[in-house]
């Protein structure tokens, strides 16, 4: 049976009332007669991207405030599906930090909510006019393909607070065609074969890759096309840990001393010999201890 609950703001001295409460997800909130104290989670999202807004209030919003979203209304949402998809008039979202129990920055099959691996479509793929967005910091499942052409996506992307139960999630190409983003920062989780890992490639302005919470230990793919393009890339944090597969390309990457030495020095021993190719900049900085240190582990470094 639906209630009409009033929210009581004290501090600033208003009432609002909410009708139909079945549609109102007032769990958790402290209340009293029907009377909900004003609680944080209530705050109004302010967007910076009018279409943005437009989008979240049509599908997720309207709720509490009629023409509104709220904080507590978006951390209700677990995918935003085909919401931003290919659209090419949104430029900021950093508002997505607020939709704290996102789970899927992947397409959702509608009909069985999961996602699918063949076709995999993203949730911001194509949203070429896509400037800045602040991802939220928890676990997300499914990546595949989501910010696939974001051209114009200049804002840092920091998964180091994530963890994922789900590595499948995170094959084919998250970040392609994202030519303006500097900095990305993975989450945590084993990697495990794939033949189709693009997750790099003609990132032309990345500058910084933190690979630290990866595990290579289960990788068996030979992968040539993962750094693709990458042509400004001079940090690897943590790289390539436990790797025992070689074909890495990154002969277009001008990795510094440390990370290549600290890539070196992460490499399992292979069966047989594995080679790893890097650019002739990097190759000329490799001491003979470190090209010796390589071909005790099995390794050839080549450019």
């Amino acid at each position: 049976m639906s209630k009409n609950f009033h929210i009581i703001d004290t501090e600033n001295n208003f009432t609002t009332e909410i009708k139909n409460s079945k549609k109102f997800p007032y769990l958790g909130l402290a209340t009293n007669n029907n009377k909900i104290l004003w609680d944080d989670r209530i705050k109004i999202i302010q967007f910076k991207d009018p279409e943005v807004k437009r989008i979240c209030v049509e599908n997720w919003g309207g709720h509490i405030f009629e023409g509104e979203i709220t904080k507590l209304e978006a951390s209700q949402v677990i995918g935003l599906d085909n919401a931003f998809r290919n659209n090419t008039n949104i430029e900021y979202f950093e508002e997505l930090q607020y939709f704290t129990n996102l789970t899927y920055l992947q397409v959702r099959d509608t009909s069985t909510n999961m996602t699918q691996t063949a076709n995999a479509k993203g949730c911001f793929q194509g949203c070429t006019n896509l400037k800045k967005i602040i991802i939220p910091n928890h676990s997300f499942q499914y990546i595949q393909y989501a910010f696939y052409n974001c051209i114009n996506l200049e804002s840092d992307l920091n998964f180091n607070k994530i963890t994922t139960n789900n590595p499948s999630g995170y094959r084919f190409a998250p970040f392609k065609f994202c030519k303006k983003i500097k900095k990305i920062i993975m989450p945590s989780f084993t990697v495990y074969a794939t033949s189709n890992i693009q997750w790099y490639e003609d990132c032309f302005l990345l500058e910084y890759l933190d690979m630290s919470g990866l595990n290579w230990a289960n990788f068996t793919s030979n992968v040539t096309n993962m750094f693709k393009g990458c042509n400004s890339l001079t940090t690897i944090i943590g790289g390539f840990k436990n790797l025992k597969t070689g074909g890495f390309n990154l002969s277009m990457c001008p990795l510094d001393y440390e990370s290549i030495t600290t890539i070196i020095n992460n490499f399992a021993i292979p069966n047989s010999t594995q080679t790893f190719k890097v650019s002739s900049y990097t190759y000329n900085l490799l001491t003979s201890d470190d090209l010796l240190l390589a071909t005790s582990k099995n390794w050839n470094i080549t450019h």
